[in-house]
């Protein structure tokens, strides 16, 4: 029993259906302020928290490792600074 299945179990109910966070948390064996916290929307996985902090889009970084993969092929590795260069734009 996990968190998951605890917020699942609160979003299953009725509009308005009263519940306890503390006999939920007891049941599922979590704390109750995670899962307030993770229900009020107040906390957010750590997985969403770090879409957030990613410096490349994976579309962003798929081409950059393209580009890199193209000088690799004519056995030019690129250099740091030259993959500074490209990564720098698709970064803003």
């Amino acid at each position: 029993m996990s968190l998951q299945a605890a917020l699942s179990y609160i979003d299953s109910l009725k509009p308005g259906e009263s519940f306890s966070y503390r006999q939920l948390a007891k049941k599922y064996r979590i704390s109750r302020t995670t899962l307030t916290n993770h229900h009020q929307r107040q906390r957010r996985t750590n997985k969403d928290a770090h879409k957030d902090q990613r410096l490349l889009h994976p579309r962003n970084k798929a081409e950059l490792v393209k580009y890199i993969k193209s000088f690799t092929e004519t056995h030019c590795p690129p250099t740091r600074q030259i993959i500074i260069n490209f990564a720098t734009p698709l970064c803003s």
